[in-house]
């Protein structure tokens, strides 16, 4: 009875007391849903950096197996017989090339290929190594990718299901000279990239949309993370539980084109499953999404933060709650409650020394407390000694062009207020710990009272930023020569074209090829070609602006761009470069030229108008002789050559 007749006596204060309480908890969950968003998407963003980077390192293997196993005079040879042959020639044909190939192909396979299969021009199958006993079948109608190379001449690569398998394909054009023979496809599966990936994060799974199938159904079970997609049956789903409810088939209809992560809780553990969007290349459909599961400690600490933090602001509404309470019998169960506080307050100081982060918390002008994270780093043996000496942690702020200092905040404004305002990937300080050695921390406030308390917690970041810039580094830039790669040409390309239709800039391309190049490689073999390539790409580098943006286009061809230059001087340049070129003289490196075409950006111009004429121009080079420039001339924006 005596229990009922308190809760009626101080009925207000209670329900006030509740109310405060969910509010309190409904903000401090919105401020970790932020948090847990940001996170997904760094993550998000980090994972699709390390996919293009295997996609171009098998891109690059490719290549190298196209130009030395398969665009051979052996083979060309072969090719070119098979439009003449009649039907017992081309079965001659046929096992003069698969003998020709069968050892290299084996080698090929150690290396993860899992197909080479050559196509005519009318897109019937002539050899599949893989299965020689299966030909002159029309692909016409469901690999697109033959199609286009033997429309266009020009190779593809990309993910394309199959009548047989599925799989990651690179289709050449085949030429003996000027004369066209047909495609060579060089292929590997989807597992054998997810394999590269399962290397650093707990597990990679495959999933294509039932949509674009064409295999045996018998080779495909349902997937358990969406029904309307379909998995290899020699493979598990997915080693973690996923949540049962439709959150992540509404992600997959809302984001069908988008990477994006979720967040996924089994037990104790927190992991992150991210989507990887895979299209075909030539219809630009999503046909399939690569699957990555990985377990994720920086989310655990969001969990343990949102809990303290939540747990010391109902401590502090607990406390003015009992501070409002003028009832001698209940101030006797303050007493009790105290006891219970400090309790409470030593729980949360350990819960604070169990983070991997360092932990501070400030009343806004001063640090009242820190974890022992913090006096490890810093090398106090307690709080009362580091305060004695410093009285905020934003004296070790190390000054970095790259990264948060107190040189970046304005007069009469706090670091905490000022640092709140910028976007989460600013929100990094470096500071030297008692190793002297310098460590990156990304900075997450959580405040709680009206006085600008807060809780600041400092998530070591070093080993991320450095693998971050390692891999934004490989990801735009070509390996052999250090330069920009296509990647990031056709990145440059989409933002001057971009420009042309806002503001007027002077754009002058440049885009030239090493004349007869195969030759070096046959005379001289590819390594002396690999060093002819490189020297031509530091001479190049060397005659241009800091400014200019220079890449290997593919193969032996360049592409420069020059900013803020007319057309006549992109044509100056063009000419002094290619003198360079043909003086250029090194010990045990063949004297070499290159052909040049010179374009500029107008408005309203598109990329592929761009190239296109260039190209053009290019082209015009090599056909009159080559070892010369080559400029395009414009009339109503089209081109017209000179």
């Amino acid at each position: 009875m005596k229990f009922i007749e308190i809760i009626n006596r101080y009925k207000k204060p209670i329900l006030l007391f509740l109310f405060i309480e969910t509010l309190l908890f409904a903000l401090l969950r919105y401020d970790r849903q932020i948090r847990v968003e940001e996170h997904l998407q760094d993550v998000t963003n980090k994972l699709n950096t390390e996919y293009k980077v295997i996609l171009n390192a098998f891109d690059e293997k490719a290549q190298i197996a196209f130009e030395t196993l398969i665009d051979t005079p052996q083979v060309k040879e072969i090719m070119g017989q098979v439009s003449q042959a009649d039907e017992t020639q081309k079965k001659l044909l046929r096992q003069k090339l698969y003998v020709t190939l069968k050892k290299k192909f084996h080698e090929l396979q150690k290396f993860g290929f899992k197909q080479v299969h050559f196509h005519l021009p009318d897109n019937h199958s002539f050899l599949r190594m893989h299965k020689p006993e299966k030909f002159g079948d029309d692909l016409s109608n469901f690999r697109k990718t033959v199609v286009y190379v033997n429309e266009t001449n020009h190779r593809i690569s990309g993910f394309e299901e199959g009548i047989a398998n599925d799989g990651y394909r690179f289709v050449f054009p085949l030429f003996d000279k000027n004369r066209y023979l047909g495609s060579v496809e060089l292929s590997f599966s989807a597992y054998t990239l997810s394999g590269f990936l399962q290397r650093e994060f707990l597990d990679t799974r495959f999933i294509i949309s039932q949509k674009v199938l064409l295999s045996t159904a018998n080779d495909y079970i349902a997937s358990t993370i969406d029904d309307r997609f379909v998995t290899d049956k020699n493979y598990q789903d997915h080693p973690v539980p996923v949540s049962k409810d439709n959150r992540i088939k509404s992600y997959l209809s809302q984001n069908r084109d988008h990477s994006f992560s979720l967040e996924e809780t089994a037990g104790d553990k927190t992991y992150i499953v991210t989507f990887i969007p895979v299209k075909n290349p030539v219809t630009l459909e999503t046909g399939a999404y690569m699957v990555i599961f990985s377990q994720d400690k920086y989310l655990t600490q969001i969990n343990n933060n949102f809990w303290i933090l939540f747990s010391i602001l109902s401590i502090v509404t607990m406390l003015l709650f009992l501070y409002n309470i003028k009832d001698r019998n209940f101030r006797k169960k303050i007493e009790i409650q105290n006891s219970e506080l400090e309790v409470t307050n030593k729980r949360l100081k350990t819960i604070l020394n169990s983070q991997d982060n360092m932990i501070i918390i400030t009343d806004g002008t001063r640090m009242i407390d820190a974890n022992a994270k913090v006096l490890a780093f810093f090398g106090f043996s307690s709080f009362r000694q580091f305060i004695k000496r410093h009285h905020c942690i934003c004296d070790f702020f190390l000054r970095h062009k790259d990264y948060f200092h107190l040189g970046r905040v304005p007069k009469q404004q706090q670091w905490i207020e000022y640092i709140e305002t910028l976007p989460p990937q600013k929100r990094v300080v470096t500071m030297l710990g008692i190793d002297m050695e310098p460590k990156a921390f990304q900075v997450n406030i959580s405040k709680y009272g009206k006085n600008g308390s807060s809780v600041i917690s400092f998530h070591d970041v070093t080993d991320m930023l450095i693998q971050q810039k390692i891999l934004q580094y490989k990801a735009m830039h070509d390996r052999l020569t250090e330069i920009y790669n296509r990647q990031k040409i056709d990145e440059v390309l989409d933002k001057i074209c971009g420009y042309s239709r806002r503001r007027k800039e002077e754009i002058g391309i440049i885009m030239f090829d090493i004349d007869h190049f195969k030759r070096v490689n046959d005379k001289f073999g590819h390594d002396t070609g690999d060093e002819v390539l490189k020297k031509v790409a530091q001479l190049i580098k060397r005659n241009i602006r800091e400014e200019d943006i220079f890449g290997r286009w593919g193969g032996e061809e360049f592409v420069v761009v020059l900013h803020h230059t007319s057309v006549e001087n992109t044509h100056k340049k063009a000419e002094m470069l290619r003198k360079a070129i043909e003086q250029m003289h090194h010990e045990n490196i063949p004297a070499v030229t290159a052909s040049f075409g010179v374009t500029k950006v107008i408005r309203n111009d598109t990329p592929q108008a761009l190239l296109k004429r260039v190209d053009l121009a290019l082209y015009k080079a090599k056909s009159e002789g080559r070892n010369r420039v080559v400029l395009s001339s414009f009339r109503k924006a089209q081109l017209v050559l000179s």
